[in-house]
């Protein structure tokens, strides 16, 4: 059988080609943009509607449940929020990085930082590092803070 051999001189292209076709594909691939690099990013999807009523319920529970055991708050935080948003704690806690599990993961770091807690007490709390627990009130904070403010007797935002 004859040994087969390829000819790939022809696809040797010089510096010059090369600069060409790169800048015709960037003008196919990017038409509008000068500078591919910049990329609009799309906007995050909304909040879930239901996500005021679940803190609410939340916050109920942590009431009821400081009123009737001897737990520590974030313990009882962190039970109240998974019964309110329908995960068990070791869901809560766990790895998974979908969207309900971090909002309420989320929604579980403002609570215990409204009632008095430190970051690195919530940290240890959520199994978090505690710059992932302030990137978390940043983002629910406005919200979180927006239902306890509409429960207050007093209008203060403290229950």
């Amino acid at each position: 059988m004859p040994r087969m051999t390829l000819n790939l001189d022809h696809l040797v292209v010089p510096p010059s080609e090369q600069r060409a076709r790169h800048r015709a594909f960037r003008q196919r691939m990017w038409p509008q943009q000068e500078n591919p690099a910049i990329v609009e990013i799309p906007a995050p999807p909304a909040p879930d509607p239901s996500l005021p009523r679940r803190i609410d319920i939340a916050i109920d529970e942590y009431e009821w449940l400081k009123a009737n055991t001897h737990e520590q708050t974030g313990l009882m935080l962190r039970r109240a929020v998974a019964g309110a948003f329908g995960f068990t704690i070791r869901g809560l806690m766990g790895a998974e990085r979908h969207g309900p599990i971090v909002e309420a993961r989320h929604v579980l770091m403002v609570l215990c930082r409204h009632y008095g807690l430190s970051l690195e007490h919530i940290a240890r709390i959520v199994h978090r590092d505690h710059s992932t627990v302030y990137h978390g009130i940043l983002k629910m904070g406005p919200i979180v803070e927006a239902v306890i403010a509409a429960r207050a007797p007093d209008g203060r935002g403290r229950t």
